[in-house]
């Protein structure tokens, strides 16, 4: 057997290794490009285990998403995941005041949220946030009345709660905040 090929062979068994843990090597993918925070929601919803995922609230920085899910066990529970460097830690118990504790909250399912359009909403806020140097830390997602998100608006429609991006665009000069509804659709008056 020639050199190469007993090196090979003697390598396969740390490849294997390297392979197996792979969910060990940091990923370092910005959830606010391509299709990261779309990736990352699937890695949450597949930790939960269930097959409804109800979304309560939630941040996403460049390199981390949590998200505050309903418990399907017993829906006043809430547990917090967290996606970070391709992987998910949690359930991690989210402490409610005690006056709250029996109140359920209002929750969207995962899979109505459309993560994968939050590069381009977030391409649409900057530009309209019209400042130099515009860069996005943060998104949240909250309950909010659904004029945040759309001011157009009106009658009940308007005063149901839904769950709403809050985006945060920071520039060397000045600071505004957009809101967008579930699916990425931005309300283009800054706050």
């Amino acid at each position: 057997m020639r050199p190469i090929n007993k090196l090979f062979i003697s390598l396969l068994p740390i490849l294997a290794v390297m392979l197996g843990c792979s969910n060990l090597i940091p990923r370092a993918g910005n959830l606010f490009e391509g299709d990261n925070a779309a990736i990352a929601a699937a890695a949450i919803k597949e930790k939960v285990g269930t097959a409804k995922v109800m979304v309560i609230r939630g941040e996403i920085r460049p390199n981390v998403m949590k998200l505050v899910i309903q418990s399907a066990a017993n829906p006043t529970d809430r547990d917090e995941y967290t996606y970070e460097r391709g992987s998910v830690s949690g359930p991690e118990p989210v402490k409610i005041r005690t006056r709250f504790a029996d109140r359920i909250p209002h929750a969207t399912d995962i899979d109505e949220i459309n993560f994968a359009a939050l590069p381009q909403t977030l391409e649409r806020a900057k530009q309209l946030a019209n400042t130099d140097g515009a860069k996005v830390d943060l998104v949240s997602l909250e309950n909010q009345s659904a004029k945040t998100s759309d001011p157009r608006l009106t009658g009940q429609e308007a005063k149901a709660w839904i769950l709403t991006w809050r985006i945060f665009v920071e520039g060397t000069r000045s600071k505004k905040y957009f809101w967008a509804n579930k699916n990425g659709n931005l309300n283009e008056q800054a706050y």
